[in-house]
């Protein structure tokens, strides 16, 4: 599946903030910024990027929350507990006093609970930004492949246009040909010297070689197949698209070098600006 190389993902829970941004680059380079807290997780982050994106320039944002850091847990006061126990029991005792003291009584006296805030273990920690991490990448992912998706969509479109092209010159071909053929055969009478009819006759040939641009056709054809093939392919390779696009430049050039007749030229220029837009695009696959 193609994958376009911008995009955004975001991942939030248990007090970490993650936030992914994504542009082109040649290569995938990783500008990390990220609480010292976590600077021991770095190498970490970065291997778990590399195992799930091949190429881009991505910028990683990673902010803390205090619930990150610490668990917060209700618990009492002992103390204060076993004292109000004891005041209730001397009480009973000395003034003969019935009555038991229950949990509820003990729950609702001022100081008896409180809250405690204990820093989460760094196994903990680990865990949960993996997990949030990893959400965030996922999110960035989907972006990519969506935006691949539409990109996909104008490659077909205009792979489509190119060999459509490729087609008309193929017949423009053995016209072309047979007009100067004749226009140059129209040049012989019985009054040319034989060594003239031989000029013109080779001259022939020679254009016939020169014309011919079949085999470019043919090529051309082959890399727009190959081009279309790619793209079913699972994996994204934009590094392959890039490859195939730089050898159908090769054989436009051929062709407009080789195009001498005004229809055939005008199908080469046209093929040149579908080829020149395809590479503008596919610099942005991953």
């Amino acid at each position: 599946m193609l994958r376009s190389m911008t995009g955004i993902g975001e991942g939030k829970g248990y007090g970490i903030n993650v936030e992914l941004k994504s542009f082109n680059h040649k290569h995938l380079e990783i500008a990390i910024k990220m609480p010292e807290k976590l600077k021991i997780y770095e190498a970490d982050v970065k291997e778990w990027i590399k195992n799930r994106i091949k190429r881009g320039y991505l910028q990683v944002a990673i902010n803390l929350e205090s619930d990150a850091l610490f668990n917060e847990e209700f618990t009492y006061d002992e103390n204060l507990v076993e004292n109000i126990l004891k005041v209730c029991n001397n009480l009973k005792e000395k003034y003969k006093l019935k009555g038991e003291l229950d949990i509820n009584f003990l729950l609702s006296f001022p100081g008896v609970l409180k809250m405690e805030r204990k820093e989460k273990n760094s196994k903990k920690l680990y865990d949960n930004l993996k997990k949030i991490f990893n959400k965030a990448l996922t999110n960035l992912i989907r972006m990519r492949e969506k935006e691949g998706k539409f990109i996909a969509q104008e490659f077909r479109r205009r792979i489509m246009r190119i060999i459509k092209l490729v087609k008309l010159i193929e017949e423009r071909i053995p016209n072309k040909l047979k007009e100067k053929e004749e226009a140059l055969l129209n040049k012989i009478s019985p009054n040319n010297k034989e060594e003239i009819r031989n000029r013109i006759l080779q001259e022939i040939s020679l254009l016939q070689e020169r014309i011919d641009i079949a085999e470019e056709c043919s090529r051309l054809r082959s890399h727009a197949q190959l081009f279309l093939a790619t793209l079913k392919e699972k994996i994204s390779s934009g590094r392959k698209l890039e490859f195939i696009v730089s050898e159908m430049i090769r054989e436009v050039e051929t062709l407009a070098s080789k195009a001498r007749d005004f229809y055939i030229s005008e199908k080469v220029i046209m093929i040149k600006e579908e080829i020149d837009k395809i590479r503008e695009q596919v610099r942005n696959v991953e």
